[in-house]
């Protein structure tokens, strides 16, 4: 049996107990000539011909991806013939201790999750516990796997299972086929989806591994809500096959009293009312509609969800490659590194790995650097030199671009660069954004050519629209014709 209940009663479908959820069951179960004695292919006797057993049994969620199950079975009664004489006892007839059933499932995938299915791992094992003299006791696991998918108004689920047990043999004749072992178990099934009074078909097999003879049992009930927590079932069935433990027909009686479903979604109308009623309810400027975090405030860039920093830093932890240490953006929120132990940090070094003095940004004094890492910028200490109203590199200007480039290359956390490009006020506002855009893009170029991904680089352009002094004299005018390097870390905000 399936001691949650979830979809079926007697097969695994995939879905699991929500987290607190939780099923408890009682149910009568008779079986009809589940044993019979046969030798030599002569039928001699019915071991056991009436059998009736109480089955308490429980499960309950845990965390919304685990489920725990027990069902503990009481015989109540069962006859069968007087074997005796044929070296068979007649089992006890009275009350006695069946063998619990424990279960733990886990949950792969779930619908409830947007997945496509529903898709479960899980073990059964019996203790070997309960009356032997009653035929009640037995010891065995069986590992499956579970899988179900709702189509509309009905679930089809599929549950697969590999039964571990001793090898036992029943009756040692020259035509064995109750030599008890290993099996591979088989279920399908399908079930009504919709509230109220719904049903089940399933089919159940097992193929032996031993030489026990095959099992198919074919079985449908019904089952109806009394109530918010309560339901009632019913599921009857026959057997085919001559395995052991098949019997003609079964038939199982029962309610259950639980928390099964998961919180229902508040319908379009629902929700409608509660717009009007209070649009935006955790007050974040973010209307309900549109807020993923409804109940939470949070700014709109991340959908009215709030930004969460642990350690304080100022690096949403998202993109906090430390969230639990302090650090800074340029480390992705780790905290200050020094490689080469010159007193530059790291992200301000152009020679991580190689010393050198800070006012050479910690590279070798021999190697003179015209590249400085700044907050938001990569900032250049000469200027690059293009021909005259083109877009054309004057190769005086190589030496400084290849320190640009290896500083890009050198330092990853450096996501992105914008190359801008400026301009002086002669010509027209047109013709300068149209020129600086072309020089932007002659610098993006050799930046490729010396290893830098194209990906990390954009270019802009803001012609004569940003001078930084006066275009009343040549040298303002030449301080205005640049190309700047404006960067973003990882960890930046967009």
């Amino acid at each position: 049996m399936n001691p949650s209940g979830m979809g079926s009663w007697v097969l695994g479908t995939g879905e699991l107990l929500p987290a607190g959820g939780y099923r408890l069951a009682l149910a009568g179960h008779y079986e009809n000539k589940p044993l019979i004695l046969y030798e030599e292919g002569v039928l001699l006797g019915v071991v056991v011909r009436h059998r009736a057993t109480a089955v308490l049994s429980g499960a309950v969620g845990l965390g919304g991806r685990v489920e725990l199950g027990a069902q503990v079975p009481l015989v109540l009664s069962q006859q069968g013939d007087d074997l005796t004489d044929r070296g068979v006892g007649t089992p006890q007839g009275g009350v006695a201790p069946g063998t619990p059933l424990l279960t733990a499932r886990l949950s792969l995938l779930a619908e409830h999750r947007k997945d496509s299915v529903d898709l479960s791992a899980g073990l059964s094992a019996s203790p070997g516990l309960g009356s032997a003299s009653a035929l009640a006791r037995e010891l065995h696991a069986i590992p499956n796997l579970m899988l179900g998918r709702r189509f509309g108004a009905v679930r089809a689920s599929l549950d697969a299972g590999f039964m571990l047990r001793p090898r036992i043999i029943l009756n040692n004749d020259d035509n064995i086929q109750d030599e008890l072992g290993h099996a591979l178990r088989l279920g399908a099934g399908l079930s009504t989806t919709a509230e109220g009074l719904g049903g089940e078909v399933a089919a159940i097999g097992s193929v032996p591994l031993q030489r026990e003879g095959y099992s198919l049992e074919l079985l449908g009930g019904v089952r109806l809500p009394v109530g918010e927590l309560l339901e009632v079932q019913g599921l009857t069935g026959l057997g085919l096959g001559n395995a052991p433990g098949t019997p003609r027909f079964r038939l199982l009686l029962g309610m259950s009293f639980g928390k099964v479903a998961r919180p229902r979604e508040p319908s379009l109308e629902e929700q409608a009312s509660q717009e009007m009623d209070d649009p935006d309810r955790d007050r974040d400027g973010v209307l309900n509609r549109v807020d993923a975090c409804p109940d939470e405030p949070g700014p709109a860039s991340r959908r009215g969800c709030p930004v969460l920093d642990s350690d304080g830093d100022g690096v949403v932890d998202e993109k906090d490659q430390c969230p639990n240490k302090a650090g800074i953006v340029e480390m992705a929120g780790c905290p200050l590194k020094d490689t080469d132990g010159d007193t530059v940090w790291d992200h301000l070094d152009n020679c991580r790995e190689i010393p050198g003095p800070s006012e050479n940004q910690g590279c070798p004094a021999k190697d003179r650097q015209l590249v400085v890492i700044q907050r938001r910028r990569i900032a250049i200490k000469d200027t690059i030199h293009f021909d005259y109203d083109k877009a054309t590199i004057k190769s005086v200007s190589f030496p400084l671009l290849n320190q640009v480039a290896q500083v890009l290359i050198e330092h990853p956390e450096i996501v992105s660069v914008s190359i801008e490009g400026h301009t002086d006020d002669i010509g027209t506002a047109t013709y300068n954004r149209e020129l600086a855009l072309r020089r932007a893009g002659a610098v993006r170029d050799y930046l490729e050519s010396q290893g830098v991904a194209r990906s990390r680089m954009s270019v802009r352009s803001f012609g004569e629209d940003r001078p930084l002094q006066s275009n009343a004299t040549e040298q303002g005018r030449a301080t205005n014709r640049r190309v700047e390097f404006i960067t973003r870390y990882e960890a930046d905000a967009p």
